[in-house]
């Protein structure tokens, strides 16, 4: 299975997909990433709690998290993956900046 490219988009605790459907982290990294698979999962499911009203959630703040994550994710992986964060439809801006494409610049950004 080779994959080209990757979202992340928090949903019900999964947050990993591609063409596929959902992968886990094992399907794009030999790399141990058992600690940043957890923080992804605990990360996607934050807004889970507060179903159906998410007009009260962090949704700024959880999008950088996510976004945050996502740059880790990708100094880990074949740099030729492309590699999006999406924001959740949960959201009730989502489609304002709707993705952000994770670069190699934004890796040496946060470095």
């Amino acid at each position: 299975m080779k994959i080209k490219k990757i979202r992340i988009q928090a949903d019900c605790g999964d947050y990993l997909w591609s063409d596929l459907g959902l992968i886990s982290v094992e399907d794009i990294c030999k790399e141990d990433l058992a600690e940043l698979d957890k923080q992804f999962k605990d990360w996607a499911s934050e807004p889970d709690p507060f179903y159906p009203d998410f007009e009260n959630f962090p949704w700024e703040s959880f999008h950088k998290r996510g976004i945050a994550l996502s740059i880790r994710l990708k100094s880990k992986i074949n740099p030729e993956i492309y590699l999006y964060y999406r924001k959740t439809p949960d959201d009730p801006n989502y489609e304002i900046d709707e993705t952000t494409d994770i670069t190699e610049k934004m890796i040496k950004e946060q470095s």
